[in-house]
């Protein structure tokens, strides 16, 4: 008859990554995993990748927010078979123990996470600005997403492309991303390709519908965008394209000062043959109201 005893001490954590997710242990296909999740982060309950998998999740200490609900410590969640994303929101650090009954589930997720890690610590490392910027588009994106009671799948896909929208720009000269003067014609030409390359990024590694939002972030209704110069933008890149204007105008840059919050949002009002309007407004009652 099999039986073990095990002693494992816990996995030190490095100076340059908190992992959110940690195997605790795994037997027979059994699963018992550990979430850690920072106070305001977003985090999404997705299908099971195998059918008929029981999935148990165990708020240890913290607290989330779910459709208007809010469960804390000590409480517990269950899923089965479930066909929609569900996202949630840690209301404070949270830590979230998770047991399934099929495994898989950590290993997709260990390697989600390697993905996610090394290209976000690759456009740190070249250019700050284009990091910072990323994130607070992303918590842009999810606030206006809300509002709009888009689907939890919806805000999972937002919320990538938001995240890596920019990840292309690791490609584009440092001499460039932080000229303090105009671009030349040759230059911004050079400039406008990071669409693409983030496209080509994110494509091979989070796949196509998260793709599919990056490469409309910067076109616009009548055409005037890039790269494709189409007018037909799906909502999502409607959405993140208000939400990654509205940043750079207010954020200070080599070759700008940062806008105030008001002058900002006129100006996108003003550019209602670029702009989907409807977002711009619901973006200003959002800050108006934060």
């Amino acid at each position: 008859m099999k039986s073990f005893l095990k002693f494992t001490k816990s996995i030190t954590q490095n100076d340059h990554f908190n992992p959110i997710v940690r195997l605790l242990g795994a037997e027979e296909g059994i699963e018992i995993t550990q979430y850690e999740v920072g106070k305001k982060s977003m985090f999404f309950l997705k299908p099971s990748l195998q059918p008929d998998t029981y999935e148990f999740y165990y708020i240890v200490k913290g607290s989330v927010s779910s459709q208007d609900k809010i469960y804390q410590q000590y409480d517990y969640y269950e899923a089965y078979n479930i066909d929609e994303t569900v996202k949630l929101t840690a209301l404070e650090d949270t830590v979230i123990l998770y047991i399934s009954t099929k495994a898989g589930e950590f290993k997709e997720a260990g390697e989600f996470n390697e993905e996610l890690v090394s290209q976000l610590n690759a456009i740190q490392e070249k250019d700050h600005y284009t990091f910072e910027h990323c994130r607070r588009v992303k918590r842009l994106v999810l606030e206006i997403a809300d509002a709009l009671k888009l689907s939890g799948y919806e805000q999972k896909n937002l919320a990538l492309a938001a995240y890596f929208h920019d990840i292309g720009k690791i490609n584009i000269s440092d001499t460039i991303l932080n000229k303090p003067d105009k671009l030349t014609d040759e230059e911004y030409n050079l400039m406008k390709m990071h669409v693409s390359y983030s496209y080509d990024m994110i494509h091979d590694t989070l796949g196509k519908e998260v793709a599919d939002i990056i490469i409309t972030h910067h076109e616009r209704l009548d055409g005037s965008g890039y790269p494709n110069g189409i007018t037909d933008i799906p909502l999502l890149g409607r959405l993140l394209a208000v939400a990654d204007s509205y940043d750079a105008m207010t954020s200070h840059r080599v070759y700008h000062s940062a806008m105030s919050h008001e002058d900002t949002i006129t100006e996108l009002l003003s550019l209602d043959h670029q702009y989907d309007i409807s977002i711009v407004q619901i973006l200003d009652k959002i800050k108006n109201h934060a």
